[in-house]
């Protein structure tokens, strides 16, 4: 990458003076520089007969899968919970009274007193 490396004598400030060694304390640091060999590439040849990179493939469908995974999850977890709650209970059925009884008139049809107050105001008009 074109980076120089620090020197051992760097690194070994460097950490000195991150971590605040202290001599008088007896604190003791020991710096080992080892040197890696850079390997050579593996072809290890993931192209199946079709020529399509399994790896890439796995990368692409991984997530919609999980996604797919979760949503049939909730679902079965969503059906339990509704299969396990109690029903609610029926509402009582009222019997409707018949209009004379209760002073009122049909469902729909309008009250004495509007009827009054409209022909009232027909009459003024």
């Amino acid at each position: 990458s074109g980076a120089t490396l620090p020197s051992a004598a760097e690194v070994e400030g460097m950490v000195r003076a991150a971590i605040g060694i202290d001599e008088q304390r007896g604190d003791v640091l020991s710096l080992l520089t080892v040197t890696f060999e850079k390997p050579e590439p593996i072809d290890v040849g993931t192209e199946s007969a079709g020529g399509t990179d399994i790896m890439s493939l796995v990368e692409r469908m991984i997530r919609p899968a999980i996604g797919l995974v979760g949503i049939i999850f909730l679902s079965l977890v969503g059906l339990k919970v509704l299969r396990m709650a109690p029903a609610p209970p029926a509402a009582p059925q009222a019997t409707p009274a018949a209009p004379e009884a209760t002073g009122t008139t049909a469902p729909g049809s309008p009250a004495p007193d509007t009827l009054q107050v409209v022909r009232g105001w027909l009459k003024d008009a």
